[in-house]
């Protein structure tokens, strides 16, 4: 049962927001995965294009990256419906409940104790798993465009090779990024959203956690249990700056990391989008005609 006029709403539309976003990224990573791996431009004798794979070395090592990549764009989306479905089943559940005087303060604790805890567990998933998905990305360009030793050089060797020319000319022995208009929009990405995420999530992993706030009300006469998640006090900048909610100390907590994952997906889009059009410009592959 979805409790309707509560959080509820807000959260499936921004849900379905996500999700929506989800997909317009993996469109774009399927496209871009099809014009690395093959070239359509190739046309056999009787003039039809066929795909062919390209020059990479190791097909099935690119296959397993794209595959990673979409493994981990879904473990986004499932872990953030968690977070959703944890709140409607725990509100539904209390509302189905007969208060009484006597049992509402204990309800009331044991409730917002609980709430809290499932939704720190499952919105430091939401957070690891977008880290990790820019690690992909960065694997994947790695592997494209530096070849099948780079296959780890993760977000923040790509941003090295994005900021200095000599770096990546050294390391890389060519120079893709540093003079392209990719490498200006991985460091505004960089710089607008994932170093700020990381902090967020180096804190979490290495310090210690930081669990939302809550107020429960309880309407005894009509039997109604309404819940507010709010967001750390000490991160509600870095939420704020991630997810686009306004900076208030009722942020909802909910409401942020769902709205932070649709920025991250949206941004990734847009480095993918990137991605491929340097792809397009720079293209090798010379058109030939394959004879039978």
């Amino acid at each position: 049962m979805v409790i309707r006029g509560t959080a509820m709403d807000r959260y499936i539309d921004e849900y379905d927001m996500l999700k929506k976003s989800s997909e317009t990224f993996r469109q774009a990573m399927d496209k871009l995965n099809m014009a690395v791996m093959t070239d359509p431009r190739i046309i056999d004798d009787s003039g039809v294009p066929r795909f062919v794979l390209t020059k990479l070395t190791n097909h099935k090592r690119a296959i397993t990256v794209r595959d990673s990549i979409l493994y981990r764009a879904e473990s986004i989306l499932h872990h953030t419906a968690l977070l959703i479905r944890e709140y409607n089943n725990k509100l539904s559940y209390f509302n189905e409940m007969q208060f009484n005087e006597r049992l509402a303060p204990q309800i009331r604790h044991e409730f917002a104790q609980n709430l809290q805890l499932t939704t720190t567990f499952y919105s430091e998933d939401v957070i690891v798993n977008i880290i990790t998905l820019f690690d992909y990305i960065a694997n994947f360009f790695g592997y494209w465009k530096y070849g099948e030793h780079k296959l780890k050089i993760k977000w923040k060797g790509l941003m090295s090779c994005a900021r200095n020319s000599e770096y990546e000319k050294k390391n890389m022995n060519t120079t893709v990024l540093a003079v392209s208009e990719l490498g200006s929009v991985l460091q505004a990405h960089h710089n607008e959203y994932w170093k700020i995420l990381e902090d967020y999530r180096g804190d979490i992993v290495h310090n210690h956690m930081h669990g939302p706030s809550s107020r429960v009300s309880i309407n005894i006469m009509e039997g109604h249990v309404d819940v507010k998640i709010f967001a750390p006090k000490g991160r509600i900048g870095q939420l704020a700056k991630l997810s686009g909610c306004n900076e208030t100390e009722e942020m909802d907590y909910i409401e942020a990391i769902v709205m932070l994952a649709n920025n991250g997906f949206v941004r990734l889009f847009d480095i993918v989008n990137q991605m491929h059009n340097l792809h397009d410009y720079n293209a090798p592959f010379p058109r030939v005609r394959i004879m039978r």
